[in-house]
C-alpha cells in the first residue's frame, strides 16, 4: 500500500485522467454546500495520503503533473460553463503541488498550497449559484451584462476570479511564486511549464470575465444581493488577503 499511496493521491490531487472523476462529481453536484464542501475536503484526502501512506513518489510523477496541469489550464481557455472553470482550475492549482512534493515537504505547507486555491474558488462558486438562481444556469457568452444587471454580484465575482488566478496580495499569487522558486533550483522546464500555466490561467479569467461582466444584460433582469450579503463576501475576501500575507511571511 506504502508503495504505491502516491497512485491513490493523484485521485484527491488530481492528475488526468484520474482528474475526470473529482470533475464528473464536481459538475453534477448542484448544491452549493455540496460543491464548498468537495472544493475544501477533496485535496485534503490526497494531502493525508501525501502525509501518512505514500512511501516514496517516482521522480517522473513530476512530469505527469506538470503535464496535466497544463492540459486543464489549456481546457479552461475554452470553457464558458462557469463552474465547469471553477472546477478545472480547483483540478489544475491541486496538481501543482506535485510539482513542489517532497519527503521533507510539511503537512502544514502543504495544506496553504491547496487553500491558496480552493478559498478563491469556494466563493466564486457561491457566487456563481447566485446567478444560477437568477439566470438557470451560467454560460458565459449566454448569460452576459451580468455587471448591468447584478453590479455588486458581478463586482464580487471578478474579484474572486482574480484571486483565484494569482493576482499579487492573494494567497494563490504567493504560492505560485513559491513553486516557480523551487522549481528553478533543479528543473528548469518545469519553471518555463509553471509560467505557461500562470498565463493560461490569467488569460482564460480575463475571457471568462469579459464574456460573462460585459454587455447590456438582459431587459429586465435586475436582481442583486444584499448589502448584508455583500458585506459577509467582503469580509471573506479580506480574510484571504490576510492569509496570502501569512502564506508569504510563513514562507520567508
Amino acid at each position: 500500500m506504502t508503495e504505491y499511496g502516491w497512485l491513490f493521491a493523484t485521485l484527491f490531487l488530481p492528475l488526468f485522467p484520474l482528474a475526470m472523476v473529482f470533475n464528473f462529481v464536481f459538475q453534477r453536484a448542484h448544491n452549493s454546500v455540496l460543491r464548498v464542501a468537495l472544493l475544501l475536503l477533496w485535496p485534503m484526502v490526497g494531502l493525508w495520503l501525501l502525509d501518512n501512506v505514500v512511501k516514496q513518489v517516482p521522480q517522473w510523477v513530476m512530469y505527469w503533473a506538470l503535464a496535466s496541469v497544463l492540459l486543464y489550464s489549456v481546457r479552461m481557455l475554452v470553457v464558458r460553463e462557469v463552474g465547469i472553470w471553477v472546477g478545472f482550475l480547483a483540478t489544475a492549482g491541486w496538481g501543482l503541488v506535485w510539482l513542489s512534493y517532497s519527503e521533507s515537504s510539511s503537512a502544514a505547507t502543504m495544506v496553504l498550497h491547496v487553500m491558496a486555491f480552493s478559498l478563491p474558488l469556494v466563493l466564486l462558486i457561491s457566487l456563481v449559484m447566485q446567478l444560477e438562481r437568477f439566470h438557470g444556469s451560467v454560460f458565459a457568452g449566454v448569460v452576459s451584462g451580468v455587471a448591468q444587471n447584478h453590479p455588486r454580484v458581478a463586482g464580487l465575482i471578478a474579484i474572486s476570479v482574480l484571486a483565484a488566478i494569482g493576482t499579487p496580495l492573494f494567497p494563490a499569487f504567493f504560492s505560485m511564486l513559491i513553486h516557480v522558486a523551487q522549481s528553478m533550483a533543479f528543473l528548469p522546464v518545469v519553471t518555463i511549464g509553471i509560467g505557461v500555466v500562470w498565463l493560461l490561467w490569467s488569460w482564460s479569467g480575463v475571457r471568462l470575465l469579459q464574456e460573462l461582466l460585459v454587455g447590456a444584460g438582459e431587459v429586465g433582469a435586475k436582481q442583486d444581493i444584499t448589502i448584508a450579503m455583500v458585506a459577509l463576501y467582503a469580509f471573506f475576501l479580506v480574510l484571504i488577503i490576510a492569509a496570502g500575507v501569512y502564506f508569504l511571511g510563513r514562507m520567508l
